[in-house]
């Protein structure tokens, strides 16, 4: 049985996998950001200052993939010129 990753054909057709990916790394972003917040207000340790580099990492690599992805949505449901 195979699934279906497009919705019924229509003007403005999304994927369903692109659509999930995003919201997944938007998700991981928040979750990314709120990580840094904690890290910001912990007291100054070596273990902190890792822990703060690694959720900057999840930050940017999360957000950053995200918004590749939403332009990538963007242009897809464009409608040809």
């Amino acid at each position: 049985m195979t699934r279906r990753l497009w919705r019924p054909r229509s003007a403005g057709a999304i994927p369903v996998k692109p659509r999930r990916s995003f919201w997944i790394l938007s998700a991981m972003g928040a979750l990314g950001f709120g990580s840094l917040s904690r890290a910001l207000g912990a007291a100054p340790s070596p273990a902190v200052a890792i822990w703060f580099a690694l959720s900057a990492i999840v930050v940017v690599c999360s957000i950053g993939l995200a918004a590749r992805i939403m332009r990538a949505l963007a242009l897809a449901t464009k409608p040809p010129r």
